[in-house]
């Protein structure tokens, strides 16, 4: 199966999200409601700006798939905040720690406590081959709105397939250690993948009502 179907494959389950959406009884659909989508092909990154600001939401979902252009890159992902110019959070900004599983019975699952890091998302080594089918994510914001001083807080689950050819499963927490997020909003998160490869994907955010 080529890349390109895969990617397809990938798009018509998200797309099948939205038609769920789209048919929910209304008690429901005012409860979870699609807000944005991003995708393209050969791409430096694909994110989201200057949304995740309504305080109708306490909760925002990105479900996403995608594939670097090259084989056995990292997938990383980025906070920003800003509003209309978005500045991202560089290296020592984040707080990381998970739990990741393989396939593969040579390797050991193990707890990954990162410490101090760069990224608020991090997959390594993600496979290109024509049979590969990438990385498959949820990420989950709580109250990236708020002002009133606290860290802001996100989880994340993916499944990818690593480039020598078994699959691994991750699920990990990230807050900010960055003292400028906490008096601002994060308003944008940005995908990309390591030694400036391109990716190719897409992501489709969801914002969950407050009660």
């Amino acid at each position: 199966m080529s890349r390109s179907r895969d990617i397809a494959d990938a798009g018509a389950k998200v797309n099948y999200l939205d038609n769920v959406t789209a048919n929910l009884p209304a008690d429901v659909a005012t409860t979870y409601a699609p807000l944005a989508s991003s995708s393209g092909t050969d791409q430096t990154s694909l994110a989201f700006e200057n949304v995740m600001t309504s305080t109708d939401y306490n909760y925002y979902k990105i479900y996403g798939a995608m594939i670097p252009a090259s084989d056995g890159k990292h997938i990383y992902a980025r906070w920003g905040y800003g509003g209309g110019s978005t500045t991202y959070l560089d290296a020592g900004e984040y707080i990381n720690t998970g739990y990741k599983s393989y396939s593969n019975g040579s390797a050991s699952s193990s707890a990954t406590q990162s410490g101090t890091w760069s990224y608020a998302f991090y997959a390594t080594n993600t496979g290109n081959a024509s049979t590969d089918p990438g990385i498959y994510f949820e990420y989950t914001f709580h109250k990236p709105w708020l002002t009133n001083g606290t860290r802001k807080t996100a989880s994340y689950t993916y499944m990818k397939y690593e480039d020598n050819n078994y699959i691994i499963s991750n699920n990990a927490s990230v807050y900010n250690q960055a003292t400028a997020l906490l008096t601002q909003g994060i308003t944008a998160i940005k995908f990309y993948a390591s030694d400036s490869a391109n990716i190719t994907g897409e992501m489709q955010l969801y914002g969950l009502k407050n009660s």
